[in-house]
């Protein structure tokens, strides 16, 4: 498993500043495993309680180097070989789950290919036009997909994500940053 991974759910990320409120830095907040998942809703009784599927889903990531990073968000991130830590969508607290920032740090040609992965196992549509620079995203039915809407297509995410990792690892292999 990825070391970053095992943090467990009783590790915070350094990323509170103490003294915030009087130097005028940002207080970014912290939060962990437990903090975000309590905080997640939907899926019916019927379903597997979600903060088991998501750690399931977390475990099996480390598997392919992808890691949770707890932050405002509980971002999906891979470290390219150069260092960059490459954002893989993330869980807002609100359920919402977020696929835009994957543009970021990359050439598009590369994210829209995980983009256009993400939308078949999602069930969703691509949009290529609310965001400027060619930033495209996942959306369900107009609206930025719910977690309840893709708890169980988690296995498909994971192997979207193991795709992708090997198409990086090929690309960082012959090209720059």
């Amino acid at each position: 498993m990825h070391d970053r991974a095992r943090r467990g759910s009783d590790r915070r990320q350094p990323s509170k500043r103490e003294g915030a409120g009087q130097t005028g830095k940002i207080d970014r907040g912290e939060t962990t495993q437990d903090d975000y998942v309590g905080t997640v809703h939907g899926g019916d009784g019927a379903q597997e309680p979600q903060p088991a599927r998501l750690s399931d889903f977390f475990e099996k990531l480390g598997s392919c180097g992808a890691y949770p990073e707890y932050l405002r968000s509980l971002i999906l991130r891979w470290d390219t070989p150069t260092g960059k830590k490459l954002n893989l969508g993330y869980f807002k607290k609100n359920g919402e789950v977020w696929t835009d920032a994957i543009n970021w740090g990359l050439p598009h040609h590369l994210s829209h290919a995980y983009i256009e992965d993400l939308a078949e196992v999602f069930g969703a549509e691509v949009d290529k036009t609310s965001f400027n620079d060619g930033n495209w995203h996942v959306r369900m039915d107009g609206a930025m997909p719910r977690i309840e809407q893709i708890m169980d297509k988690f296995d498909g995410w994971y192997t979207a994500i193991e795709k992708f990792v090997v198409t990086l690892q090929e690309h960082y292999s012959g090209a720059n940053d």
